[in-house]
């Protein structure tokens, strides 16, 4: 049979019942009346009409099976899981990288920070636990782990992104609220980082690097302020600045004295010893050059503080970090080399 006469076929046989034709909503009500009347029900049977009340109590049991049933199995699995961990959650929060409860202990933090819908609150989570990872890098480093050093890292990285975190979030914070949003949290950081640097020291290589890590998140934070300070100035994001920029400005004059001094012993002890070579003598050199010429940036960047160029103190203060940093670790090496065995 081909396609038009298919087409012929069912046009001609369209109200036929046994192909579905002739169907009649009016008949199927009919026959249905006819059989109620058959089994004894009311002949006159009518249509049942939904009315709106019908209509409404269907939508809010279905809605109640589709949002509340989630939601209750959501709330009951929340207070399973949290009541029945809560001794192990409080175990956790004196645990540091490397222990096997300290997952339980970011995935903490984690559902804290989920259910904290604005923007400051998160933030000031962040730096609570950017405080947390540098309690962390403090314990492992007064601990007698085998791999200490390596965990420190860890800590101090985990540090780092928090305080990363930090400074993402104020950016959504409105400028009436940012200043001193931006201040309170920049003072918190600080004052965790200074307590660290304070315990911790810069004794090692190891040590000096994620040192480092610690005064990179720092100057983030200092960077936070800055652009806070440029978009709508205030008194306490400029007296922030000013009070790092002190801080900085003494921090660099003591460790360039302490670089001299500690160089000094060494050559001096070197020349007692006799074992001062030509290697050691100019890396002594170079390392005392490195710095020869701090006194009189920090007075052309105090100028320029003066005179409101913020971003551009901070970033020559970060370089002069740097080679703070720099000289420190050869000094550190040279005094390893003093008191290595002799051959």
């Amino acid at each position: 049979m081909t396609n038009r006469e298919l087409i012929k076929f069912l046009k001609d046989h369209q109200d036929d019942p046994k192909l579905g034709g002739g169907f009649s909503h009016k008949d199927l009500w009919n026959d249905f009346a006819k059989k109620n009347s058959d089994y004894g029900f009311e002949e006159n049977s009518e249509s049942f009409k939904f009315t709106w009340k019908v209509y409404l109590d269907y939508l809010t049991h279905i809605g109640s099976k589709a949002v509340l049933r989630p939601v209750g199995a959501a709330l009951m699995a929340f207070m399973l899981v949290f009541g029945g961990w809560v001794t192990t959650v409080n175990a956790s929060f004196g645990s540091v990288p490397g222990d096997f409860l300290y997952p339980v202990k970011l995935v903490t933090e984690r559902t804290q920070l989920m259910f904290t819908a604005n923007s400051e609150q998160r933030a000031r989570l962040h730096a609570e636990f950017a405080g947390r990872r540098l309690d962390e890098a403090l314990d492992i480093a007064s601990s007698t782990r085998s791999n200490k050093d390596v965990l420190m890292k860890t800590a101090v990285e985990n540090f780092r992104i928090e305080v990363v975190s930090v400074t993402d979030e104020l950016k959504n914070v409105s400028s009436a609220e940012g200043a001193a949003a931006v201040t309170d949290l920049a003072n918190a950081v600080d004052r965790k980082a200074e307590e660290y640097s304070a315990v911790i020291g810069q004794s090692s290589g190891d040590v000096v690097e994620v040192t480092a890590v610690v005064v990179e998140a720092q100057e983030q934070v200092t960077k936070t302020v800055v652009t806070e300070h440029e978009e709508q100035p205030q008194k306490e994001t400029e007296k922030y600045l000013d009070t790092v920029f002190q801080k900085d400005i003494v921090d660099i004059r003591n460790r360039v004295d302490m670089i001299n001094l500690r160089l000094n012993r060494i050559e001096t002890a070197l020349l007692n010893n006799k074992t001062l070579t030509l290697d050691l003598s100019n890396t002594i050199k170079i390392t005392r050059t490195a710095t020869a010429d701090f006194d009189e940036r920090i007075q052309d960047l105090s100028s320029i503080f003066a005179a409101g160029g913020y971003r551009t103190v901070f970033a020559k203060i970060s370089e002069m970090k740097i080679v703070l940093v720099n000289a420190e670790t050869v000094v550190a090496d040279l005094e390893i080399v003093l008191t290595a065995p002799q051959q």
